[in-house]
């Protein structure tokens, strides 16, 4: 795709995403373009993505995660998924 096509198509993204409103979906909040650069502006998360914590819990319980714990996480992801 040429570097114009690619914009276009993030700006649509960004006309689709600045309307979502779920906790599970990080917004999409605009975009900045210089002369060398495209700037993404997302909301900003505070906190670990889920392969960090999976990793962090594993090292600090000696223990892969239960099953209800995991079922918690694909039921998230899930319903942001199904929100799309």
């Amino acid at each position: 795709l040429s570097n114009n096509v690619y914009i276009q198509k993030l700006k649509q993204e960004l006309k689709v995403t600045k309307k979502m409103d779920h906790v599970n979906i990080v917004k999409l909040l605009d975009l900045k373009r210089t002369k060398n650069n495209l700037y993404i502006i997302m909301d900003y998360y505070n906190g670990d993505n889920l392969e960090t914590f999976m990793q962090k819990y594993i090292t600090k319980f000696n223990r892969a995660p239960s099953i209800s714990l995991i079922k918690h996480f694909a039921v998230e992801i899930i319903s942001g998924l199904y929100y799309l």
